[in-house]
């Protein structure tokens, strides 16, 4: 990231780790949910299970993103998913 913006990476992890209070890590799966429900909303993953919308998602494997997914969601991908097919 640093390379690719041309910021220092130490001013970087000071913007996310004290601006956005985060860790890069966390910005990053914050990022990879987010797009994952919206994409979930459009109807493209509708036929996936757990685990191949979980590596669709970048994550490796169903646990981590199911953490990550209740972590910033506040509930379980499935959840979700119960929810938004009831409309």
């Amino acid at each position: 990231m640093a390379k690719d913006t041309k910021i220092p990476a130490y001013q970087l992890t000071y913007y996310i780790n004290q601006i956005q209070d985060s860790t890069f890590h966390d910005l990053i799966n914050r990022h990879r949910i987010d797009e994952t429900c919206r994409i979930i909303q459009s109807g493209q993953f509708q036929y996936l299970t757990l685990e191949a919308l979980a590596e669709k998602s970048g994550f490796n494997n169903r646990n981590s993103f199911s953490v990550a997914f209740k972590k910033f969601k506040g509930m379980k991908p499935s959840e979700f998913l119960k929810e938004f097919q009831r409309g």
